[in-house]
Protein backbone atom coordinates (compact mmCIF):
# COMPACT_ATOMS: atom_id res chain seq x y z
CA UNK A 1 0.00 0.00 0.00
CA UNK A 2 1.28 3.47 -0.93
CA UNK A 3 1.62 6.26 1.61
CA UNK A 4 0.16 9.77 1.10
CA UNK A 5 3.59 11.10 0.25
CA UNK A 6 4.13 8.52 -2.41
CA UNK A 7 0.69 9.24 -3.94
CA UNK A 8 1.56 12.89 -4.50
CA UNK A 9 4.75 12.27 -6.34
CA UNK A 10 4.43 12.39 -10.10
CA UNK A 11 4.74 9.14 -11.87
CA UNK A 12 7.37 10.58 -14.14
CA UNK A 13 9.75 13.50 -13.69
CA UNK A 14 9.26 16.95 -15.25
CA UNK A 15 10.75 17.35 -18.65
CA UNK A 16 12.39 20.43 -20.07
CA UNK A 17 9.37 20.93 -22.31
CA UNK A 18 7.01 20.86 -19.26
CA UNK A 19 9.08 23.51 -17.45
CA UNK A 20 9.36 25.61 -20.59
CA UNK A 21 5.58 25.43 -21.19
CA UNK A 22 4.94 26.44 -17.55
CA UNK A 23 7.31 29.41 -17.90
CA UNK A 24 5.63 30.50 -21.13
CA UNK A 25 2.21 30.22 -19.47
CA UNK A 26 3.46 32.27 -16.51
CA UNK A 27 4.88 34.91 -18.86
CA UNK A 28 1.57 35.04 -20.77
CA UNK A 29 -0.40 35.49 -17.52
CA UNK A 30 2.04 38.15 -16.35
CA UNK A 31 1.60 40.08 -19.60
CA UNK A 32 -2.21 39.79 -19.34
CA UNK A 33 -2.08 41.04 -15.75
CA UNK A 34 0.21 43.91 -16.75
CA UNK A 35 -2.11 44.82 -19.63
CA UNK A 36 -5.13 44.89 -17.28
CA UNK A 37 -3.12 46.98 -14.81
CA UNK A 38 -2.16 49.47 -17.54
CA UNK A 39 -5.78 49.67 -18.72
CA UNK A 40 -6.95 50.18 -15.15
CA UNK A 41 -4.33 52.86 -14.60
CA UNK A 42 -5.31 54.63 -17.83
CA UNK A 43 -8.97 54.56 -16.72
CA UNK A 44 -7.94 55.88 -13.30
CA UNK A 45 -5.91 58.70 -14.88
CA UNK A 46 -8.86 59.55 -17.16
CA UNK A 47 -11.21 59.70 -14.17
CA UNK A 48 -8.79 61.95 -12.27
CA UNK A 49 -8.54 64.27 -15.29
CA UNK A 50 -12.35 64.43 -15.55
CA UNK A 51 -12.64 65.10 -11.81
CA UNK A 52 -10.05 67.88 -11.99
CA UNK A 53 -11.90 69.42 -14.93
CA UNK A 54 -15.21 69.25 -13.01
CA UNK A 55 -13.56 70.83 -9.95
CA UNK A 56 -12.19 73.70 -12.07
CA UNK A 57 -15.62 74.27 -13.66
CA UNK A 58 -17.33 74.19 -10.25
CA UNK A 59 -14.73 76.56 -8.83
CA UNK A 60 -15.39 79.00 -11.68
CA UNK A 61 -19.14 78.77 -11.00
CA UNK A 62 -18.61 79.36 -7.28
CA UNK A 63 -16.43 82.37 -8.09
CA UNK A 64 -19.18 83.80 -10.32
CA UNK A 65 -21.87 83.19 -7.70
CA UNK A 66 -19.68 84.72 -4.99
CA UNK A 67 -19.10 87.77 -7.16
CA UNK A 68 -22.83 88.07 -7.89
CA UNK A 69 -23.79 87.69 -4.23
CA UNK A 70 -21.11 90.20 -3.26
CA UNK A 71 -22.54 92.65 -5.76
CA UNK A 72 -26.04 91.98 -4.47
CA UNK A 73 -24.93 92.50 -0.87
CA UNK A 74 -23.19 95.72 -1.85
CA UNK A 75 -26.31 96.89 -3.69
CA UNK A 76 -28.54 96.04 -0.73
CA UNK A 77 -26.11 97.80 1.60
CA UNK A 78 -26.13 100.89 -0.59
CA UNK A 79 -29.94 100.80 -0.75
CA UNK A 80 -30.21 100.61 3.04
CA UNK A 81 -27.67 103.44 3.43
CA UNK A 82 -29.72 105.58 1.05
CA UNK A 83 -32.99 104.81 2.84
CA UNK A 84 -31.51 105.48 6.25
CA UNK A 85 -29.52 108.57 5.26
CA UNK A 86 -32.72 110.26 4.09
CA UNK A 87 -34.01 110.37 7.68
CA UNK A 88 -30.72 110.29 9.54
CA UNK A 89 -30.54 113.93 10.57
CA UNK A 90 -33.91 114.03 12.25
CA UNK A 91 -33.11 110.91 14.32
CA UNK A 92 -30.24 112.71 16.02
CA UNK A 93 -32.16 115.93 16.68
CA UNK A 94 -32.40 115.06 20.39
CA UNK A 95 -28.61 114.89 20.65
CA UNK A 96 -26.32 117.93 20.75
CA UNK A 97 -24.62 116.99 17.48
CA UNK A 98 -24.62 118.81 14.18
CA UNK A 99 -24.55 116.06 11.60
CA UNK A 100 -23.47 117.11 8.14
CA UNK A 101 -22.38 113.94 6.39
CA UNK A 102 -22.83 110.16 6.75
CA UNK A 103 -19.96 107.66 6.77
CA UNK A 104 -20.01 104.13 8.21
CA UNK A 105 -17.75 101.32 9.48
CA UNK A 106 -15.00 101.37 12.08
CA UNK A 107 -12.19 101.23 9.52
CA UNK A 108 -13.70 104.12 7.59
CA UNK A 109 -13.88 106.14 10.79
CA UNK A 110 -10.17 105.54 11.41
CA UNK A 111 -9.33 106.46 7.82
CA UNK A 112 -11.49 109.58 7.93
CA UNK A 113 -9.74 110.69 11.10
CA UNK A 114 -6.32 109.92 9.60
CA UNK A 115 -7.14 111.61 6.26
CA UNK A 116 -10.05 113.93 7.01
CA UNK A 117 -12.07 115.75 4.38
CA UNK A 118 -11.84 119.52 4.87
CA UNK A 119 -15.33 119.75 6.39
CA UNK A 120 -14.38 117.48 9.33
CA UNK A 121 -10.95 118.86 10.20
CA UNK A 122 -10.94 119.71 13.90
CA UNK A 123 -14.44 118.33 14.49
CA UNK A 124 -15.58 115.39 16.57
CA UNK A 125 -16.69 112.37 14.55
CA UNK A 126 -19.32 109.94 15.81
CA UNK A 127 -20.16 106.48 14.53
CA UNK A 128 -23.38 104.62 13.84
CA UNK A 129 -24.21 101.34 12.17
CA UNK A 130 -27.36 100.87 10.16
CA UNK A 131 -29.17 97.90 8.75
CA UNK A 132 -32.44 96.53 7.56
CA UNK A 133 -32.26 93.84 10.23
CA UNK A 134 -29.78 94.23 13.07
CA UNK A 135 -29.37 91.26 15.39
CA UNK A 136 -29.28 91.81 19.17
CA UNK A 137 -25.64 90.66 19.40
CA UNK A 138 -24.72 93.20 16.75
CA UNK A 139 -26.57 95.95 18.61
CA UNK A 140 -24.73 95.08 21.83
CA UNK A 141 -21.37 94.98 20.07
CA UNK A 142 -22.01 98.30 18.32
CA UNK A 143 -23.02 100.01 21.55
CA UNK A 144 -19.94 98.66 23.35
CA UNK A 145 -17.82 100.04 20.50
CA UNK A 146 -19.48 103.45 20.94
CA UNK A 147 -21.67 103.33 17.84
CA UNK A 148 -25.29 104.36 17.60
CA UNK A 149 -27.56 101.82 15.88
CA UNK A 150 -30.20 102.61 13.27
CA UNK A 151 -32.68 100.15 11.74
CA UNK A 152 -35.33 100.29 9.07
CA UNK A 153 -38.83 99.92 10.48
CA UNK A 154 -41.47 99.89 7.81
CA UNK A 155 -41.31 103.22 6.03
CA UNK A 156 -39.16 104.86 8.67
CA UNK A 157 -35.79 104.67 10.34
CA UNK A 158 -35.45 104.05 14.05
CA UNK A 159 -32.53 105.08 16.24
CA UNK A 160 -32.35 102.28 18.79
CA UNK A 161 -32.25 103.22 22.45
CA UNK A 162 -28.77 103.23 23.89
CA UNK A 163 -28.00 101.35 27.09
CA UNK A 164 -27.59 103.16 30.40
CA UNK A 165 -24.16 104.75 30.58
CA UNK A 166 -23.65 104.68 26.81
CA UNK A 167 -20.94 107.02 25.61
CA UNK A 168 -20.67 107.68 21.91
CA UNK A 169 -17.12 107.11 20.75
CA UNK A 170 -15.48 110.12 19.21
CA UNK A 171 -12.82 109.94 16.53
Amino acid sequence: MATATQARQPEKGLTFEDVWAAMLETEKRFQETDKRFQESRAEHDRMIAETNKAIKEMSARVDRVTQNVGGLNRSIGELIETLIAAQLWEKFAAYPYQLKRAYQHLNRMKLIRAYPPLEVVGKRLLGAIAGGVVLPDTVEYAHKAGFFVLTLTGESVTLLDTPTGFLAREW
